[in-house]
């Protein structure tokens, strides 16, 4: 039981002392415990003052101690191990002339401020004073190396008296702003006193520097330099252009100080242990000089560059292999070789009795009988398209009648029959206003280009194709969408709201007042036209079939055909007899695969369309031509002609056809 005790009492003097002790100290390091009379006096502390970093004074009547905070030695390969016991490792210094100098020092010798001496690690660098002079008439003063330039405005900058910067071009030069001028000069790098393979050079600072530690006996009459011991008054050269002496224990070294360079970096070269400017040469080509580091494109392919006075030229290869994802086309950019994949312009089509594709590709139909926004730029309010719907030969769908694009102060009206108006008074194409527009005629229908990017396809009865360049994507709003890439929000109304059926979000976007508005046609189930009339359907069949057939084979591949027989199918099943009510869709779906890189000879197969060249002037080519037309001899419409309008050409403007050609009826020889 006794050893028991005094097992217990052991172990809580050692907690006290492992808890309390510390304690103690730091109270006496703080001067709250322990109090004194000898103020100012230095204080002996027991376990404490004998560590050489802390010391303690009397200070108002208690004890406060400090603990002395050493340098770092990292890079030092001299510190010394001999001496009296104190607190900090030191870096050997240096002696010369029977003067001191700590590692680090740096001075000018007072009889010429030209000569620089530095002290690092046992060694002095001895070397000349190179000056840089950046301006054209210089200031020399009295017991100054270097000339000054007037004013401290240097490298772009305003520097304040006293404030040293280095020179941008080459950080061993180091400038000064006093009293208003700057001087630069530029010191040799000191030697260093370790091996080579731990010498470094730090990225943006002008002197390379040792790596490491390393503690050394310092020798009495010899000298330590990088790992080798030297006796005194023995010389040699570390470097080139570099001579030591070992003189009392410090090793003595001049070294040349290297010009400054002014140059960029690729102008350098390296002669000697110095690095100067060498400037580069320019390149003759084809009897032109081209600077050094320019580039040029003598041809279409091929990129040279002039490096130091030699030409190199290389031929770009285009990957021949490279397709483009969907939305992306292969488009030669100008001034440039190869073909890049850049996003298609967006369309949105009108067809049929109508059926409505998307900027972003979205199907629905809209019967809609009332004048309707079709386009418009939301934000920069650049153009707006509106469309005018009509109630079609029959009572149970609508059709797109006229077309309308408002930009700025001018109204360009398509109407039927492909009759064009511009601010209500009718014109003759081709019309341009430069730098504005124009209207041409293109095959069987007129082509309208707006220079802010814009682009407007009018047949002249119901189909309209409208392409917007990919600047305006996100700007747009109306029926044909907004243009934002996505199909699943182009069903967006004009107050924001997300339609489900293209009836109602149609309808969001009617404009005007609904005294415009035509007879609402009476929507019919489609299927059940054909369904009660069998020819009909064989009719619809028949002629839609042609988007089967192997001329749209390989569009079918990366198009989707079946949105087009479906509309196709309903716009023959209510047709009119005689009439090729399928040949929008047709063209529609003719035109989706030409801009998916599929160009198809859609004409001859489907019959749609005949060669406008035999049409004269004043006419135009309609599907459903009249087959008794009005002439010279049969000026009134021939009502009992029982023949079905065919494929063919109508004069405008009540004009008669005489002799192939389209004329007055006032002008008709009399008989």
């Amino acid at each position: 039981m006794y050893y028991t005790e005094l097992s217990i009492l052991a172990k809580c003097i050692a907690l006290c002392i492992l808890t309390c002790f510390p304690i103690l100290i730091q109270a006496q390091l703080t001067g709250t415990v322990t109090r004194c009379y000898n103020e100012g006096g230095e204080v002996k502390i027991q376990g404490i003052t004998t560590d050489p970093c802390i010391s303690c004074y009397c200070m108002d009547g208690y004890v406060q101690c400090d603990k002395k905070k050493c340098d770092n030695l990292d890079g030092c390969h001299a510190i010394l191990f001999d001496g009296p016991k104190r607190c900090c490792d030191t870096c050997k210094g240096c002696r010369l002339n029977g003067v001191k100098h700590e590692s680090g020092k740096s001075w000018f010798d007072k009889r010429d401020r030209c000569t620089s001496y530095s002290c690092k690690a046992g060694v002095i660098t001895k070397s000349k004073v190179q000056c840089h002079v950046p301006c054209s008439n210089p200031i020399k003063r009295k017991r100054q190396c270097c000339p000054s330039c007037k004013g401290c405005h240097f490298d772009g900058a305003d520097r304040k008296n006293g404030e040293k910067f280095a020179l941008a071009s080459d950080p061993c030069v180091e400038c000064k702003c006093r009293k208003g001028s700057v001087t630069c000069m530029k010191r040799a790098c000191p030697v260093l006193n370790c091996p080579d393979e731990v010498i470094y050079q730090p990225k943006g600072e002008c002197c390379p520097k040792c790596k490491g530690m390393r503690k050394i006996f310092d020798f009495p009459g010899a000298c330590y330099f990088a790992k080798r011991v030297y006796v005194d008054g023995f010389s040699f050269e570390p470097k080139s252009e570099t001579r030591c002496t070992c003189t009392k224990g410090t090793v003595i070294c001049e070294k040349a100080t290297c010009p400054p360079v002014a140059c960029p970096v690729e102008e350098r070269v390296q002669k000697g242990s110095c690095q100067v400017c060498e400037p580069k040469r320019n390149c003759l080509y084809d009897g032109k000089i081209h600077m050094h580091r320019s580039k040029w494109q003598p041809r279409m392919c091929t990129q040279c560059s002039c490096q130091n006075g030699v030409t190199y030229c290389q031929r770009e290869r285009c990957n021949n292999s490279l397709s483009c994802p969907n939305g992306y086309k292969l488009q030669f950019q100008p001034g440039e070789c190869c073909p890049k994949c850049v996003e298609h312009d967006a369309v949105c089509r009108v067809f049929g009795d109508p059926h409505y594709r998307t900027f972003d590709g979205k199907m629905y139909n809209f019967q809609g009988t009332c004048k309707y926004m079709l386009s418009q730029d939301c934000q920069g309010k650049d153009f707006t398209i509106k469309v005018k719907n009509g109630v079609r030969l029959s009572s149970g769908f609508a059709w797109t009648q006229m077309v309308v694009v408002l930009m700025g102060d001018t109204r360009i009206s398509f109407r039927q029959n492909l009759l064009i108006k511009i601010n209500r008074r009718r014109v003759q194409l081709p019309y341009t206003i430069p730098g504005k527009f124009s209207i041409r005629r293109e095959g069987h229908s007129v082509t309208f280009r707006a220079d802010i990017g814009l682009k407007v396809v009018w047949d002249g009865d119901s189909f309209l194709e409208v392409t917007a360049s990919r600047k305006y994507k996100n700007r747009l709003c109306g029926l044909c969408g907004n243009y934002n890439g996505l199909e699943t929000d182009d069903l967006i109304g004009r107050k924001g709201k997300n339609y489900l059926r293209g009836e109602e979000f149609g309808n969001s976007w009617r404009i005007g007042s609904k005294k415009a508005c035509k007879t609402q046609p009476k929507v019919k189930n489609l299927q059940s036209i054909c369904d009660k009339d069998f020819k009909a359907k064989v009719r619809a069949n028949k002629e839609c079939s042609v988007l089967y057939s192997r001329a749209f084979s390989s569009c079918r591949r990366v198009v989707d055909v079946t949105p087009y027989v479906t509309s196709c199918v309903t716009d023959m099943c209510d047709c009119p007899h005689g009439k090729k009510c399928s040949c929008e869709s047709i063209q529609a779906y003719a035109h989706e695969c030409k801009r998916a890189g599929h160009k198809v000879k859609w004409e001859k197969v489907s019959n749609c369309k005949a060669p406008q060249k035999n049409c004269p002037k004043g006419a135009y080519y309609s599907l459903c031509a009249p087959a008794c037309p009005k002439t010279c001899s049969s000026n009134k419409p021939d009502g009992s002609c029982s023949k079905k309008c065919s494929p063919g050409c109508v004069c405008q403007n009540g004009a008669v056809l005489y002799k192939n050609r389209c004329i007055s009826p006032e002008k008709c020889p009399k008989t």
